[in-house]
């Protein structure tokens, strides 16, 4: 086996291996916290918290939206005659979008809660000692096929493509790039079919009031394959809008890929056009409000079909001697 292979396995490897470490660590965690001693409480704070993070951030990248939206749910307990207070719902890392509005009904303030805590750090506690394990598991299992059934059924596309094309082509040594070329075009497709739905969705969605909290130009640094990192420059806007009696922020201007450049000049334009305290429109998802986006339009789709036809018109002019 060559080196490349190996290295190439042991990479695919990796991936599921982290999934499967990381529930083994949730389902360890989800073990203690059972064993752990309950006392009552009662719930002081019932929000949604909107978080942001910022250029240093660990989890900080360039993509179109960086804002969540969660359930917060303060609680207050008393262990051994000491008054705690702890905002953890479970061991769960973070509760999805979906669920946010049946666990800030669950939990309303005043609300009397079962708390476990852990008897060697009172300050440490859960509300739920339960976990969706069948989604859990099903996610995991999902995550893993997408990431070892997707690279061996791309190989194995590619190396039949590769037989099929070797009699049908002017020149054989070609059928390799015909082959990518055509592989790259149809991902592009799909990518392509699964944007415009988003967008086409996103078109149905309700309107709130807005208006815009903050805006900027915002900093960041990119790593670059060979020399140093290179600073990009994006807009940093964020508006606020409420649904249902609950405020939430956002700061997706668009759908698609943000406009990121060398210099602050565009990312100061875009931010110009949104002053603080400029009242706005956002669109937002009906099924999780915390998801939303100015303007739903988007020109990307019609680019990159273009993108997908020149793939397929230069794997055609390569596979019939044209070029």
């Amino acid at each position: 086996m060559s080196n490349g292979a190996v290295f190439m396995g042991v990479v695919c490897a990796s991936f599921p291996t982290l999934v499967l470490v990381a529930v083994a660590v949730k389902l360890w965690e989800l073990r203690a916290a059972g064993r752990w001693p309950q006392t009552q409480g009662t719930v002081t704070a019932s929000r949604v918290a909107s978080r942001r993070t910022a250029p240093g951030d660990l989890a900080y990248t360039s993509r179109d939206t960086e804002m969540t939206s969660e359930p917060f749910v303060e609680y207050e307990y008393a262990v051994k005659g000491r008054t705690f207070r702890c905002s953890r719902l479970s061991v769960a890392e973070r509760a999805p979008g979906s669920e946010r509005e049946r666990i800030l009904a669950r939990y309303p303030v005043g609300a009397a809660v079962t708390v476990s805590y852990d008897p060697e750090d009172p300050s440490r506690a859960v509300l739920e000692r339960t976990l969706p394990l069948g989604t859990m598991f099903l996610g995991g299992w999902a995550v893993m096929l997408l990431l070892l059934g997707g690279p061996l059924l791309a190989a194995f596309l590619y190396f039949n493509a590769l037989y099929w094309l070797g009699d049908r082509v002017e020149n054989r040594a070609a059928a390799k790039v015909v082959a990518a070329l055509a592989g790259f075009g149809v991902a592009v497709s799909v990518l392509t079919l699964v944007f415009d739905a988003a967008v086409r969705r996103a078109q149905t969605w309700p309107t709130a009031a807005g208006r815009v909290v903050a805006s900027g130009v915002e900093a960041y640094r990119v790593a670059v394959a060979f020399g140093p990192s290179r600073v990009r420059y994006k807009s940093g806007v964020v508006y606020a809008y409420e649904v249902g009696g609950r405020e939430y922020a956002g700061d997706r201007l668009t759908l698609g890929v943000t406009v990121t450049a060398s210099f602050p000049g565009y990312a100061a334009r875009v931010a110009a056009r949104y002053p603080v305290g400029r009242e706005v429109a956002v669109h937002y998802d009906p099924r999780d409000p915390g998801e939303s986006v100015r303007r739903p339009r988007s020109g990307l789709h019609h680019l990159l079909w273009v993108i997908a036809a020149a793939l397929f018109a230069l794997a055609w002019a390569i596979a019939t001697g044209r070029v």
